[in-house]
């Protein structure tokens, strides 16, 4: 139903509707020229969601691994591209219990609340759940950090 109303969405002109349904539909390559907006969802394959982790272990104690591939390089390119324009100073928890911005911290972060996120972030949120084992209702919503050269977070 949901990927109907997304159709929906895309063939009454909505342009993040026909962005995710086409990045579904087509990954990386460009849609052909006309497209029948209502008859995509039934051509989806979003197998690839589910395709299992291989997961690298980095370092025994503490654990650290790591999941090559875990998403495919047109899914990182549309979450870097929606969280650009909402980007903003990084903060920290200040002895106050609020957040301040400080410069142990100088880099950029943005969140994807359910009313900034779309269907597509939907499916990174449910892989990442998947990935670390626990429900998707258990997890915080999509975060991007971003660091430019020389941007850090250091110990505070």
């Amino acid at each position: 139903r949901g990927l109907a109303r997304l159709a929906d969405a895309a063939a009454g002109g909505h342009a993040l509707a026909r962005t995710v349904l086409g990045l579904l539909a087509f990954g990386d390559a460009p849609p052909p020229g006309s497209l029948d907006w209502r008859e995509l969802p039934s051509r989806l394959d979003l197998g690839w969601f589910e395709r299992p982790f291989e997961r690298r272990v980095e370092c025994g104690a503490p654990r650290i691994e790591t999941i090559p591939d875990f998403l495919p390089g047109w899914v990182c390119a549309h979450v870097m591209r929606r969280a650009a324009p909402a980007l903003e100073r990084a903060r920290v928890v200040d002895e106050a219990g609020g957040e301040s911005v400080r410069d142990v911290r100088t880099n950029s972060v943005t969140s994807f609340g359910i009313a900034d996120s779309d269907p597509l972030l939907e499916l990174v949120n449910l892989r990442a759940a998947r990935a670390a084992g626990l429900p998707p209702e258990h997890a915080e919503g999509l975060g991007v950090l971003h660091y430019r050269p020389g941007e850090t977070y250091r110990p505070h």
